[in-house]
């Protein structure tokens, strides 16, 4: 739905017959020494709640930012800001709030990671999203 009215102050707040959960899984790969963005355009309203960031092939020195676009104004609001990369493990980042964030349809939820290494770098980016039904 769109121009939705819904807006719970926290998870607790929820209420079932109001929002579906809209779980998304992206992936993409950025090219060794490069930034590579992954976008999501949002059709409906959401509640953002976190999400989940891997990456395989990282190295240290790596990072990422989860932004929030408009399509004409650019950048928005940034969630995660130059958030540093290690190369021990697969799994980067997983953050889940209890107070959502809501975001009108017609934004971007992007994922923005630059590579810092001689390899390509493979992305999932996990998204806890619930659309809002009225």
């Amino acid at each position: 739905m769109q121009n939705s009215t819904y807006d719970p102050r926290c998870v607790d707040d929820f209420e079932k017959s109001k929002i579906v959960t809209a779980f998304i899984g992206l992936q993409g790969t950025c090219p060794f020494g490069q930034t590579t963005n992954i976008d999501y355009s949002l059709t409906d309203d959401v509640l953002f709640t976190g999400g989940e960031f891997l990456a395989k092939n990282s190295l240290f020195g790596d990072k990422f930012s989860l932004q929030i676009v408009h399509p004409i104004n650019g950048v928005i609001y940034t969630f995660v800001n130059d958030f540093g990369v290690t190369d021990d493990s697969q799994t980067k980042m997983v953050k889940q709030s209890v107070i959502p964030a809501k975001l009108p349809a017609g934004l971007i939820i992007r994922l923005a990671y630059t590579s810092t290494g001689e390899t390509d770098v493979k992305l999932i980016i996990n998204l806890y999203l619930f659309k809002i039904l009225e």
